[in-house]
Formats: structure tokens, sequence, C-alpha cells
């Protein structure tokens, strides 16, 4: 694959870890977009670009697009894809060359989706069919579109990946869908999202390969989690983290604010194997082992993790509130 910036295993890490919204996708705005083809990718970290999208999620952009030209510099990293387009009132069929690893579409808000599976070489359909109902003008129609769906399955002698709209809108406002080729297979994933939040996946991944996704994305909910609540203890009051005789330089961004800050050493360490997994450098599974060896062996990281215990006297009377936990995403 020639990638920019990113091998191939990293880039798997942070698709199958973190939920994944697409961006600057409007196709008069990218030269070439709306035919469809291989094009260059960038990832964003949403809470750098302060779009108002929320934060803990990976924005895709295409390097042609007027939005990365703005963006760039806070890159993530780069990578080619297969773009599959849509367009409104059109069943887009598009076969995917050999030399494509992953495949990205636009967000299906009321689309379906249809990809053979047992091919290096699948034709894949992004499928957006209008209501001639007026009273439903506007909105995609089901049945339409399964027709459509029908008329791909009786030209394919493949297994088939099909994502239809009552897939994901009876709990989800929209889904994510992409696909990446590993050990020459095809594995497709349909995030099903409520505002930045996962709230389902749909998938052909193998049981090994599935399960280890499960786990990679528990592991990551629990350490956002931890992160985010330790984030929101430090807003509410720096004094009480920056209290301590050996002290660590710390940026973040949050609740759209940048934050520079200074923290004991064990705090610091923490939230660094954080950021480390959040860039793919790290597993979320290997972190969590990190994280939680390191709470066994200090005060601190009890203190400010979202470890339930009972507060002292003197912790009940500090001006830090306890963080609520955050719910998990599984």
């Amino acid at each position: 694959m020639n990638s920019a910036d990113a091998d191939f295993n990293f880039i798997i890490n942070m698709l199958l870890t973190n939920p994944v919204m697409l961006m600057g996708l409007v196709q008069s705005e990218a030269p070439g977009l709306a035919a469809g083809g291989m094009t260059n990718f960038a990832l964003f970290d949403s809470a750098e670009l302060k779009l108002g999208l929320g934060e803990d999620i990976l924005i895709m952009v295409p390097e042609n697009s007027r939005l990365y030209s703005q963006l760039k510099g806070k890159a993530l990293l780069r990578f080619p894809a297969f773009y599959v387009p849509c367009e409104s009132n059109e069943s887009i069929e598009i076969e995917v060359p050999a030399e494509a690893q992953i495949i990205i579409t636009p967000m299906l808000t009321g689309c379906s989706f249809v990809a053979e599976e047992n091919t290096a070489t699948p034709r894949i359909a992004h499928i957006n069919r209008l209501s001639l109902d007026e009273n439903t003008e506007g909105e995609t129609d089901p049945a339409l579109m399964e027709a459509d769906i029908r008329n791909f399955m009786d030209n394919s002698k493949q297994n088939l990946f099909i994502i239809r709209k009552t897939d994901y809108y009876d709990n989800a406002e929209a889904a994510a869908v992409f696909a990446i080729k590993i050990n020459n297979q095809w594995n497709y994933v349909c995030q099903k999202m409520v505002g930045n939040k996962i709230v389902d996946v749909i998938t052909n991944m193998n049981k090994q390969d599935y399960e280890h996704w499960i786990t990679e994305q528990a592991a990551r909910s629990e350490l956002i989690g931890l992160r985010n609540n330790i984030y929101e203890a430090i807003s509410e009051n720096q004094r009480k983290l920056t209290d301590k005789q050996v002290t660590y330089p710390y940026t973040f961004m949050f609740n759209n604010k940048k934050h520079i800050v200074s923290l004991p050493e064990s705090v610091y360490h923490q939230l660094k194997i954080i950021d480390a997994a959040k860039r793919g450098q790290l597993k979320w599974t290997a972190a969590n082992i990190l994280i939680q060896k390191m709470a066994k062996a200090s005060s601190e990281l009890t203190r400010y993790s979202i470890m339930k215990r009972t507060p002292s006297k003197k912790e009940e009377s500090s001006s830090i509130t306890k963080p609520e936990s955050k719910k998990r995403i599984r």
C-alpha cells in the first residue's frame, strides 16, 4: 500500500477501535470524487478540529477537498482508499480494483449499501432512492432500494454484505460503513451511530478478528472514560493536581478548550499512555494493562481514576467533585 504516513496495521487499529465519521465529502468541492476511485484521505482527531462534532471520533477528509487544505497541518495520518460515491435518487455501482486495501463511502443517513464479499475485486453499490409519496417527500424509500438490492443480487454469484436502511434506522441516526482487506479477504464494518457514539456494529469479520475488535473497543471505552474523568477533575480545580513536588507539563483539549497544566508523574504517564493508544501506537488492551499495573503502585492514580472508593473527610471537603462514571460503548 502506498501510504504517505502509516503502515497498514496502524490504520486497521485506528479504524476498528474508534468511531469513524466522514467530513468534507461534498463531491462538488473535491475534483474527481463524484466518479469514485482511489483517493488519498487524511485522519483527524475531532477534538482538534473545533467543529462542534464532539470528542474522541476520527474524522476522514479527502486530500483534494477544500476542508483538507484548511486543516492539513493537524492530520494524524494520511492513506489511500477506494472511494464509493453516492448521488441523490441514484444507485451507484462500482467495481473495486485489486490494489485497493481500504474502501470508504459516505455516511448512510437513509441509504442502503451492498457489496460482494468473496472476491479481491468486489462490486459495490451505494443506493439512494427517494420516495414517490408526497407525504414522505425527500426521504429514501426502503422498498425502492430493495428493488435495486434484488437486481444486484441477481447479477452476482458472490456472498453479499448488505446494509439496508431498516438495519440501522431502528436504533440509530446514521451508519459509517468501511471495509479493510486482511489476508486478501474484504472485512466490512458498519458502525451504527447516535451522535458520535457507536451503539452497535454489523460486520462480516471472522470470529477471532471480531472478538479482538470487541476487546479493543471495550478497553478503549474504559480508558477514554478514565481520561475524561481526569480531564474534568483538572478543569474543575487545577491547584489540587499541581500541588506536588515533581510535576510534568501536559497540554490537552477538553470541552473545546485548551488546557496547559503541570501534573504529578503517575497521572502524566497514565495520560501519555492513553494518548499513545489514541494515535494507534499502542493497542488499547495493552494500554489498559499498563495503567492497571500503575494504578496498583500509585495512590495518585487511585485518587484521580474512576475506581470507586470511600473518600476521606479531607477529600470530601475538597473543591474537586468526583466525576460521574462514563457509560461504556459496546
